[in-house]
């Protein structure tokens, strides 16, 4: 699946969310340094629904809200003058939201899942056969670009080939053909 222009503008706009309101008066490097973090923390909770099976049911309304309660609690309770790393803080503050509330969006996604899955069946039996409404694929598009960001070129160590040590001065049983071969022996004309 390709990664389309759903995702990307998703986590452009909330990049630009936090560029405005906690690194407009620090230096503009730290944006920048913090850039992969903050990218990562955006598709945090698109990971966690998807590693328990939620692909399609969660609408990207319900995901702008996931993210706007995370940064309204850093902007309430959060000293961000005192955040010295703030990529690391939001991607924590995202990772914990989750943790304590990720369950509650799991059971609304399954509750609008179900609900999907009738109204398809309901629709499949009115028009008899006719294409089903159209789910929201937000969380598998953040998720799988969050998966294909993670993956990291392996780097195999080079195993140098074994390099027998030769003493050069004792004779080498290998090597003493070889210092014979050029030399013409003086009992032969």
């Amino acid at each position: 699946m390709k990664l389309d222009k759903l995702g990307t503008d998703l986590v452009d706009e909330f990049l630009g969310v936090l560029n405005r309101q906690f690194y407009c008066y620090g230096p503009k490097k730290a944006f920048f340094w913090d850039h992969s973090l903050l990218i990562k923390a955006i598709q945090a909770p698109a990971v966690y629904l998807f590693d328990r099976g939620i692909k399609s049911e969660f609408p990207v309304e319900k995901y702008r809200e996931v993210l706007w309660t995370v940064i309204r609690g850093i902007q309430h309770h959060g000293d961000t003058a005192k955040i010295e790393h703030f990529g690391r803080y939001f991607l924590t503050s995202v990772q914990s939201h989750m943790r304590h509330q990720g369950d509650i969006y799991y059971q609304e996604a399954i509750r609008t899942r179900n609900a999907c899955s009738d109204a398809r069946r309901l629709a499949e039996r009115l028009t008899s056969g006719k294409a089903p409404p159209k789910t929201d694929p937000t969380v598998e598009i953040l998720a799988t670009a969050a998966r294909l960001s993670a993956q990291r070129r392996i780097k195999r160590k080079v195993v140098p080939a074994p390099v027998h040590d030769l003493d050069l001065f004792a004779g080498s049983p290998s090597a003493a053909p070889l210092q014979n071969a050029g030399r013409r022996r003086a009992d032969r004309p």
